[in-house]
C-alpha cells in the first residue's frame, strides 16, 4: 500500500480503523455526528442526525426520482495506436466494475481531459488494477477522482476509506469552492466529504482550514455517515500529480481494510525527435537520369 497508516498518524492510539477509531465528523452549521466503532471489522455504528431522518423521508416521497437520478458512468478507455492517448488501460481490465463494500457497492475510477480536448478514463477500481497515464498528453488541472455509490436495502453506511500517498497525489486546492468538498445524493441532497491527514479524526474539508490543517497532508476519504436504504451519492474529487514530472512514477490509491486498489502510473512520455524518422533529402538534378522535379543544386539540405 502506498501509504502507511501508522506511519502518518499523529497518534497511534486515533488510527482511521473500524476496530479503535471513534470518528468525529462534525460539519458546518449541522449538528456533530458521532460515529461509534463496533469490535470486529464492520462498519462504524452511528446516531443518525435529523437531517439525516430528513433525507430519509425525501428518499420514500421520490422513489421514481431516486432510479432517474443515478447517473451513467463513462466506459474505461480502450487502449489504441493514438498518439494522443492520455489514459492506456489494461485491455483486460475495461469492465465498469463495482467493488462490493459494507452495505452497497461502488464505482471508483479517475478521468482527465486530454490534449484533444477528449476525457480520458482509467480502469474502475478492483483488486488492484493498473493505469498509464501520460503527463504531457492531458491538463494537469483536470484530474479527477469519482466514487459512484449504491446503498443496500437498510440503513447504513457505505463503509469506505481512500487512502493516497500525499508525495505524489494532492487534493487540488485551486478548484475546490468555498461550497466545500461535497456529495450529492440521489434526491439532491448535498454533505461534506469527511477528510483526514491521518489522525484518525475526519472533518470537512473547510473545518479544516479553519484549524489551519495544511490541506496537502489531507490523504484519507472516509464515508461511513449513515444513508438512507437504497440511495444513491455521486462524489467528484479534484487531484493533482505533485510527483516528478520527467520520470515514471507508479502509486496506489488503496480503499482501506479492502482489497481493493487502483495503481496509477504517470509517465512523461513524449514523441522526441530522435524517435522522428528524418526527412528525405530534396531530389538533386542529374544529368543521367529524368526527375520529375528540380531543385536549386545549392539548396538539397533536408532543413
Amino acid at each position: 500500500m502506498a501509504t502507511n497508516i501508522q506511519d502518518t498518524t499523529q497518534d497511534k492510539d486515533k488510527q482511521p480503523n473500524a476496530n479503535e477509531t471513534t470518528q468525529n465528523t462534525t460539519n458546518i452549521d449541522k449538528k456533530d455526528t458521532e460515529v461509534t466503532p463496533t469490535n470486529d471489522a464492520t462498519p462504524a455504528t452511528q446516531k443518525t442526525t435529523p437531517k439525516f431522518k430528513v433525507l430519509a423521508a425525501l428518499m420514500k416521497a421520490a422513489p421514481r426520482a431516486m432510479k432517474a437520478a443515478t447517473a451513467e458512468t463513462p466506459d474505461p478507455t480502450a487502449p489504441s495506436d493514438s498518439t494522443s492517448m492520455a489514459i492506456v488501460n489494461d485491455t483486460n481490465k475495461l469492465d465498469k466494475n463495482w467493488i462490493q463494500l459494507d452495505n452497497g457497492k461502488a464505482q471508483i475510477y479517475f478521468t482527465v481531459k486530454g490534449n484533444d480536448q477528449k476525457t480520458y478514463v482509467t480502469s474502475f477500481m478492483d483488486k488492484d488494477v493498473k493505469s498509464t497515464l501520460y503527463t504531457k498528453r492531458f491538463d494537469p488541472n483536470s484530474l479527477e477522482l469519482h466514487i459512484e455509490y449504491q446503498n443496500g436495502d437498510k440503513d447504513a453506511g457505505p463503509g469506505l476509506v481512500l487512502v493516497w500517498d500525499d508525495k505524489d497525489l494532492q487534493l487540488n486546492t485551486s478548484r475546490i469552492s468555498t461550497e466545500d468538498l461535497v456529495y450529492t445524493t440521489n434526491s439532491g441532497v448535498k454533505d461534506y466529504v469527511p477528510l483526514s491527514p491521518g489522525n484518525g479524526f475526519y472533518k470537512s474539508y473547510n473545518e479544516w482550514l479553519k484549524e489551519k490543517q495544511d490541506p496537502r497532508k489531507l490523504h484519507l476519504i472516509s464515508l461511513w455517515q449513515k444513508v438512507p436504504a437504497n440511495s444513491t451519492f455521486t462524489a467528484t474529487l479534484p487531484f493533482k500529480y505533485v510527483g516528478n514530472a520527467d520520470v515514471v512514477k507508479s502509486t496506489r490509491v488503496d480503499a482501506y481494510l479492502k482489497p481493493y486498489s487502483t495503481t496509477l502510473t504517470f509517465d512523461p512520455f513524449e514523441l522526441h525527435p530522435e524517435q522522428i524518422d528524418p526527412a528525405p533529402k530534396p531530389t538533386t538534378d542529374d544529368a543521367t537520369t529524368t526527375t520529375g522535379v528540380y531543385n536549386n543544386p545549392l539548396v538539397t539540405s533536408s532543413d
